[in-house]
């Protein structure tokens, strides 16, 4: 039956998720040979080119691989007789790791995909990348796929919780299984992440050793996000130390503004937007949040924001208000972007996470594992940095030189 164009889906994505049923159907066994682009393209009643695009991306994905000479076939998975991946020890090797991210175009994911690719690279692994635009049910599908089919799995979760059994499965079928940046606190599994809760405790500490006494904190809605999470606890923890209160006026929390097609609804929408680069920054309403807490007898003085694109978003409601940064509300955030701290009109007190050393502690754990390592698991928190950024900060951070300094323990510590 001829495709056709509808709702805005490319034909390109109608053909992959058609051939992509088909596989898992059954249509094709493993190891059989598809027919030719040529003849999809007649059967589907569309250009080759747009068949040619479908394919790539499945053989990208490793549903399919391609034969010099011979054709495009299905890839073998080893599954046992209940449809699940065989255990690792009756498979046979792949030579291949799966890399799940939820975002590509990310300076921050980059710095860990190209760490990742060069450890592994180095071992002679080769390496399948798997973007799940942070869309957990996406994640949870690619995972299915992956099941049986790599040697190991390096996986930044979109939503650790959502998937936690599918972890737990892979875990069980023998499978390494290496958490980045973000883990799943009820698996005894491995993973390599900032440590959110000290860089966040540290860089408050600073706010209040300047003098500040009123800090905001402002987030996204990710509230499942362990990230997300920390640092709003060692927030907490940097007010209850000094004696200040933890309010719950001072946890503000940053939406997506409605554009015209009403995509931006809640916060998988948002995250989606982020992840695909549409934009690069999506659109934060914070101003109305911040308002009124500018105003009155007891003003805010200080700002810590989760990440840098919230960060942005409150440097622009700051200026819309005629608020000076840092003389009347200092700003402390996240910020992995280098192009967005390096062109800020006014200082920060950026932190910095060790987005090269995650990738690469992560890729080294999970070669152990396929080496045979089988110790407890490692759960690695890496110390941040914490830098003045921007325009030159006046204040004693700039004289007690903070540049480069380590935002918690200098060394980096693993979970017991």
């Amino acid at each position: 039956m001829p495709f056709r164009s509808s709702g805005g889906r490319p034909l390109a994505d109608q053909i992959y998720t058609n051939l992509s049923r088909r596989i898992d159907a059954g249509a094709w066994k493993a190891n059989e040979r598809l027919p030719s682009e040529r003849a999809l393209a007649e059967e589907m009643g569309v250009c080759r080119v747009t068949v040619a695009r479908a394919v790539n991306r499945l053989v990208t994905e490793g549903l399919l691989h391609r034969r010099r000479g011979s054709g495009t076939f299905v890839v073998s998975r080893a599954e046992g007789a209940d449809g699940a991946a065989s255990p690792a020890a009756e498979r046979p090797i792949t030579g291949t790791v799966a890399l799940v991210i939820p975002y590509s175009r990310d300076g921050y994911a980059s710095h860990i995909v190209k760490s990742v690719a060069s450890v592994l690279s180095d071992a002679g692994y080769h390496v399948l990348f798997q973007d799940t635009h942070a869309d957990w049910r996406r994640e949870a599908h690619q995972l299915h796929r992956l099941r049986g089919r790599v040697d190991g799995m390096l996986i930044f979760p979109a939503d650790p919780g959502r998937n936690q059994d599918i972890y737990a499965a892979i875990m069980a079928e023998g499978t390494p299984l290496v958490f980045l940046d973000r883990y799943c606190p009820s698996l005894a599994s491995d993973w390599v992440v900032t440590d959110n809760y000290g860089a966040s405790l540290a860089v408050v500490r600073r706010l209040i050793a300047e003098g500040r006494r009123r800090i905001i904190h402002v987030t996204t809605p990710e509230f499942w996000c362990t990230s997300t999470q920390d640092r709003r606890l060692g927030y907490s923890q940097a007010l209850l130390e000094a004696g200040l209160p933890v309010r719950s006026e001072d946890f503000r929390i940053a939406t997506p503004r409605l554009v015209s097609d009403g995509v931006r609804t809640g916060p998988e929408g948002l995250m989606r937007d982020y992840a695909m680069g549409v934009p690069d920054a999506p659109p934060l309403d914070v101003r109305d949040l911040l308002l009124p807490l500018l105003r009155g007898d007891n003003p805010m003085d200080a700002l810590f924001a989760v990440n840098d694109w919230t960060m942005m978003a409150c440097l622009h409601a700051l200026f819309q208000e005629g608020i000076r940064v840092p003389d009347d509300v200092a700003v402390a955030a996240f910020a992995d972007n280098d192009m967005v701290t390096a062109n800020l009109p006014v200082p920060i007190l950026a932190v910095g996470q060790p987005k090269d050393e995650i990738g690469r502690r992560a890729a080294e754990i999970l070669i152990a594992r396929l080496a045979g390592d089988d110790s407890a698991p490692h759960q690695i928190f890496l110390p941040a940095t914490v830098r003045c950024a921007g325009g030159a900060w006046s204040g004693p951070f700039h004289r007690a030189g903070v540049a480069g300094t380590s935002a918690g323990p200098d060394e980096d510590r693993e979970h017991a």
